[in-house]
């Protein structure tokens, strides 16, 4: 044969070896697809490996040159134990992607499958078959119990949506339970009206005297701070023996206002210039302390007159204040006992407010306020800190008759009386 070269060698076609063309290789895809038809490439080129027992083929032969003779040829697997083997393939790529979301980059999702291990296992029937594909997916599912929500699922994006407007829902609800209390709320409280009130001639004389004070009169204040502690004690000690007593036999009960009128009243005899008045053309000192004190009322604040004061005792001083303060609230005060004031004494203390300073009352040169008893730590005369009871005191002048000089004496005096009561006696 002349057109034949001796070195060419003609392959004989596979079907005169009975072996099968192999398939041509799967065309690469996007995703899923692609790992999936790698890994089926896998499976079948593990089945393709040489049976247990068997000798490995001789060296020097090709794959498409052996002998039909010398092997065996490989049954195909049927269509039930294929579609086992893919229910069992998706199953462990779904557990590898839910993995995925604790790698960072993303890796995690498709585990390496290039180089398998296949593992045997017994089945029911005492067969062995073989295990998932792959050994990486076991351990990804270990590292990454428990396993969060994927992004990627679709079933947990409608449950962590559902579940968010579930909760957007509560809270609208819960907002409205609140605005529907509130409102509820509201409508039991008292509603603000605007009305119109009518000046009595009370209110307008107070308003006449006020304005004179606070135009013509030049205030100047003084304040300080006393232990009222023994005061306290004086008080209780004078209760306890009197307050049970019938008012024939002598029995009161005395009041933190009633002992600082006392006070006050005794002060004012040591130190007289406080109990002046301002007469235009000369200073007049009074020879008695007409006592007033402020009384509130419906319409305004009205200050009823203790006169003779510095001569009563604490008993009847105690009596009269309780009785001018009824008069002042049903009005049956007489113009007698509002009128001829020399000093005034206006008490918030019983409202908790701890210090004011006064307005002074015309014709008087002085007003005393007095402001609530309260309970602080205080340093001792041994330099301790222990807890005190103190009151504050304060006292506004009228400069044209009182210098500051007199009126810190008077006020240092009431402080001395204040704080030892016994004083009060001589």
């Amino acid at each position: 044969m002349e057109g034949l070269h001796h070195d060419t060698v003609i392959e004989a076609p596979p079907s005169v070896f009975g072996e099968e063309s192999p398939s041509p290789a799967p065309d690469k895809k996007d995703g899923e697809d692609q790992e999936k038809q790698e890994c089926d490439t896998v499976d079948k080129s593990l089945d393709d490996a040489p049976k247990t027992g068997e000798s490995p083929p001789e060296e020097g032969n090709s794959d498409h040159t052996v002998s039909g003779e010398d092997t065996e040829s490989i049954p195909e697997k049927t269509d039930e134990e294929r579609e086992v083997e893919d229910e069992a393939l998706v199953s462990s790529w779904d557990n590898a992607s839910a993995g995925s979301a604790l790698a960072e980059d993303g890796s995690a999702s498709t585990a390496s499958c290039e180089e398998p291990t296949q593992l045997t296992e017994k089945t029911d029937n005492g067969e062995e078959g073989e295990s998932s594909f792959c050994d990486d997916s076991k351990e990804i599912n270990e590292s990454a119990s428990p396993m969060p929500f994927s992004d990627k699922d679709p079933h947990t994006d409608t449950l962590i949506k559902s579940f968010a407007k579930d909760n957007a829902d509560s809270t609208v609800s819960n907002d409205e339970e609140t605005l529907c209390s509130e409102k509820s709320g509201n409508d039991d409280k008292p509603q603000l009206q605007e009305k119109v009130i009518p000046i009595s001639q009370r209110r307008e004389n107070i308003a006449v005297s006020l304005i004179e004070s606070k135009t013509q009169i030049p205030h100047f204040y003084l304040q300080c701070e006393i232990n009222v502690g023994p005061l306290l004690d004086a008080r209780i000690a004078i209760n306890k023996k009197f307050s049970k007593l019938p008012p024939d036999l002598g029995g009161f009960k005395v009041t933190i206002n009633d002992l600082v009128l006392k006070a006050s009243a005794e002060a004012i005899s040591w130190v007289p210039e406080i109990n002046a008045s301002w007469e235009g053309d000369h200073i007049k000192q009074h020879g008695a302390v007409h006592l007033a004190f402020s009384v509130a009322v419906e319409d305004g604040l009205i200050t009823p007159v203790i006169h003779n004061a510095e001569t009563k005792l604490l008993r009847s001083l105690s009596v009269e204040t309780k009785q001018l303060i009824s008069k002042a609230r049903t009005q049956k005060l007489s113009p007698e006992e509002m009128s001829g004031s020399t000093f005034t004494v206006t008490n918030l203390g019983m409202y908790g407010v701890d210090f004011f300073s006064g307005i002074i009352n015309p014709p008087n040169a002085a007003v005393l306020s007095v402001g609530a008893t309260k309970t602080k730590p205080i340093v001792d005369d041994l330099g301790r800190i222990v807890p005190g009871r103190r009151m504050m005191l304060g006292l506004s002048c009228d400069h044209r008759v009182v210098d500051g000089a007199i009126g810190a004496s008077y006020l240092k005096a009431l402080a001395e009386i204040l704080e030892s009561p016994t004083l009060m006696l001589v």
